[in-house]
């Protein structure tokens, strides 16, 4: 195997060598090449011995580094080769059953371990071989998350129409006991692996907790489009409650072993049972989001808790927004509750059936343009309409049917505004450390300096000094980074008490330009150093995160229209200001706004 150059960094010690794009790498130290991640792993020592294929033939050098880091080639993609499909038939497979027409790319399916630990991606391992669970382990690359289904093997091979699909069963304990974390996820189907089956599931995987870190199960989802594909019958009341009483039990039996829950239904088997949800005590630190556990509950809290909150509100705001069958009670009783509370705010909720796939499709994230179209033409109270950021796809600008935001607007004769789907409302001007969809504008405001630096993003996270909300070690390392490429390492350092409770991760790396350059007290070599250490956050920037994030100098200054809301890393709860007073607050901060004000009490 080998991997294709596809640029090398200027100065790096790969250009040092004389390799040049179009060249392949081969190995390192014996070690074949297949991705990024051999890649990453292998050159980052400070000797290794590299074998590459170039213009001329193949060429072999002992590499002897000053200090770890990045060696300084760059490939097409970011793991170096295409991702691996999926070889199953799955009886419940959503995207067998996705309507024609749609585009190309929503019919791939992927099965690829490494997705699954840069991405969260869930894979059935079918596609995996012993070399790979071997290199996953000597990797620790971890967590691992895996869609299990059913621990019976001869079960498992119907389920996944593989005839692998039950002897791979055999790496899950080959994980857990190299020390790897793994995160489960069971799709149920009616009659076909709940009841005692799901019972037998459950004890299987119970013997490899704590290791097998969280377990979700969720029902089959059907559409209308299930031709010639299994018979699937859709949970109602009974049978929910059915399974939610088997995972509960076994739930409990972990919280009882392990202080912790681990097992978790997802939110949509509550609601077929007619069951309210749990209380947010028992969803922990909710570990399954992405499987719709807790997800309800995450939202009436956060949103409660910022109704609980302080603000002022200038002015009146009026729109409509839109939402999904299964949010559709909870976003309405929500939004009732915020009018109460703030009488200027008045939303009207429009809940969208999902037509266009059809069957017991009920999720927000799955509703397209087409539905909200046909369903909201000539209903709607106002010229603004929102929607959940989730119906948009990962360009953040078209939903699912291929229509965009814009062309929205344009058929229903009104603006559309793309709202976050935290009950937070986790909102913050456009960042080094969003990654995430535009936000137009909106109608709290709260007084915090919004200029994209890290400092005043602490100002907002500061456990100690600031608004003393949770954040992930994700953002604390993202932010760690940023601080290095604007203010430097020696910065970091000295205030690292003010912005860690902990050690910062990437530490060592940036220790060893310290101590390469201890003895070098010139501007020269302070200059050397200080570009060193920028160069060194600057990749792993790139390398550790999915999406590149820039250094505040190199973002022009906020716009009313540049405001983002901040996804896939935990809470940060801030409302943002309306773009009219924008301007106003950042020429004379301290001056009051001018206008009708709202100072909201508590009713």
């Amino acid at each position: 195997m080998a991997i294709r150059i596809e640029q090398v960094d200027a100065g790096s010690e790969a250009e040092a060598l004389g390799l040049a794009p179009g060249d392949e790498l081969l190995s390192v130290d014996d070690n074949e090449l297949n991705d990024t991640l051999d890649y990453d792993f292998y050159t980052d020592s400070s000797s290794f011995h590299l074998k590459a294929r170039v213009a001329d033939g193949i060429r072999e050098w002992e590499v002897q580094r000053p200090q770890r880091g990045p060696f300084g080639c760059g490939f097409k993609t970011y793991l170096g080769d295409a991702k691996h499909s999926c070889s199953n038939h799955c009886m419940f497979c959503f995207i067998d059953q996705l309507p024609p027409g749609m585009r190309e790319s929503l019919y791939f399916k992927d099965d690829d371990e490494r997705l699954s630990f840069l991405f969260g991606n869930y894979i059935t391992m079918t596609n995996m071989q012993d070399h790979e669970i071997d290199r996953i382990i000597k990797m620790h690359i971890s967590p691992i998350n895996i869609s299990v289904h059913t621990t019976n093997p001869q079960l498992r091979v119907r389920m996944l129409a593989n005839k692998r699909g039950g002897e791979v069963l055999k790496y899950l304990p080959r994980l857990v006991e190299g020390g790897i974390a793994v995160n489960c996820q069971l799709v149920l189907c009616r009659g076909v692996n709940d009841g005692n089956e799901l019972r037998r599931t459950l004890a299987d995987l119970l013997e490899l907790t704590p290791m097998v870190q969280s377990i979700a199960a969720v029902p089959c989802g059907i559409t209308d489009y299930r031709k010639n594909l299994y018979p699937q019958v859709p949970y109602d009341a009974k049978t929910s409650a059915e399974v939610i009483d088997i995972m509960e039990e076994f739930g409990d039996e972990c919280k009882r072993r392990h202080g912790k829950r681990i097992i978790y239904p997802s939110d949509e088997w509550y609601l077929k049972a007619g069951r309210p949800i749990p209380a947010a005590a028992f969803y922990e630190d909710y570990d399954q989001l992405e499987n719709g556990v807790g997800m309800m509950r995450l939202f009436e809290e956060e949103f409660l808790a910022e109704l609980d909150k302080p603000h002022r509100v200038y002015g009146t705001k009026e729109l409509d927004v839109v939402t999904g069958t299964m949010a559709a009670p909870l976003i309405t009783r929500m939004m009732e509750e915020l009018h109460r509370q703030y009488p200027m705010i008045t939303v009207h909720v429009h809940t969208i059936q999902n037509r266009f796939f059809g069957g017991n499709v009920g999720v927000t994230g799955l509703i397209t343009a087409t539905d909200i179209i046909a369903q909201c033409a000539g209903k709607l109270a106002t010229k603004t309409l929102g929607i959940p950021a989730v119906m948009l796809r990962e360009e953040k600008d078209t939903f699912l049917d291929d229509i965009t935001v814009e062309q929205l607007g344009q058929q229903l004769g009104v603006k559309v505004e793309v709202l976050p789907t935290a009950g937070g409302m986790m909102w913050v001007p456009e960042h080094p450390f969003v990654d995430a969809e535009v936000l137009r504008r909106g109608y709290c405001l709260k007084e915090y300096d919004m200029r994209a630096t890290a400092d005043n993003f602490w100002t907002f996270v500061d456990p100690q000094h600031g608004e003393n909300l949770y954040v992930s070690n994700g953002i604390r390392d993202l932010t760690g980074l940023q601080i290095i490429m604007q203010r430097g390492y020696g910065y970091l350092m000295q205030n690292a008490e003010r912005y860690w409770n902990r050690e910062f991760v990437f530490r060592n790396g940036f220790d060893n330009i310290e101590r390469k350059y201890a003895s070098d007290l010139s501007d020269e070599g302070r200059a050397a150093k200080r570009e060193e250490q920028y160069n060194l956050a600057a990749y792993i920037l790139d390398r550790k995160f999915p999406i590149r994030r820039r250094p505040s100098s190199e973002i022009p200054p906020m716009q009313a229209e540049g405001i983002r809301t901040f996804r896939n890393f935990d809470a940060i709860n801030l409302l943002f200001r309306p773009d009219k007073l924008l301007e106003a607050y950042q020429r004379r901060r301290d001056e009051p706004v001018r206008g009708t004000e709202f100072h909201l009490k508590r009713h």
